[in-house]
């Protein structure tokens, strides 16, 4: 109670232009300090947030050997063989082991289609980490007979590799390595 009549005191004693200033200042101080409310973002309906995903185009660049090379639209999750079909198919002269018709294109990219002639070329120059020797893997940069044979290794416990970044799983083998051997490597 005492603390009540202390301030029933001090407010009579105040002028009320004082009172006015101070609840002003203490309004004031309130707003500035107050946390400013944001609008928030309501989440989309699982439905609709499908749909803009469905209808979402990329763009990839086909050249090499199609019957009309040039720059396609797709939507978003379409695969190699939805673009080499609206480039009008393979030529005479292209391999169609040069591609992998099943796998899902990436926004910007470039596709290139090989010729017969060019892709055995590039077979036969490269080394096959599904079927070389330790001592064939040996003669790649970095890798030792101790990297190889840890190839081999995987190769026989996994079976065949599905992909040349598949290689990163192997002991050893980490993604500056793959870098520096992926033009120099075939499945």
């Amino acid at each position: 109670m005492e603390l009540y009549e202390k301030a029933k005191q001090l407010i009579a004693s105040t002028s009320r232009l004082k009172l006015a200033l101070f609840a002003l200042v203490a309004v004031l101080i309130g707003w500035i300090l107050w946390p400013r409310m944001e609008t928030e973002q309501l989440p989309q309906p699982v439905a609709q947030a499908e749909t803009s995903q469905s209808s979402a185009t990329i763009s990839i660049h086909v050249v090499g050997e199609v019957l009309t090379p040039g720059l396609y639209q797709l939507k978003l999750g379409s695969r190699v063989s939805d673009v080499i079909d609206m480039a009008g198919g393979f030529s005479e002269l292209a391999s169609t082991q040069s591609v992998n018709l099943a796998r899902i294109l990436v926004d910007g990219e470039q596709l290139v289609v090989s010729s017969q002639q060019v892709f055995a070329e590039e077979q036969d120059s490269k080394i096959s980490i599904n079927g070389a020797t330790v001592e064939k893997l040996d003669e790649l940069p970095g890798v030792g007979p101790s990297i190889a044979a840890k190839i081999i290794d995987h190769r026989e416990k996994i079976g065949r590799f599905r992909s040349i970044e598949q290689l990163v799983e192997v002991s050893g083998i980490g993604s500056k390595m793959l870098e520096n051997i992926k033009e120099l490597i075939r499945l």
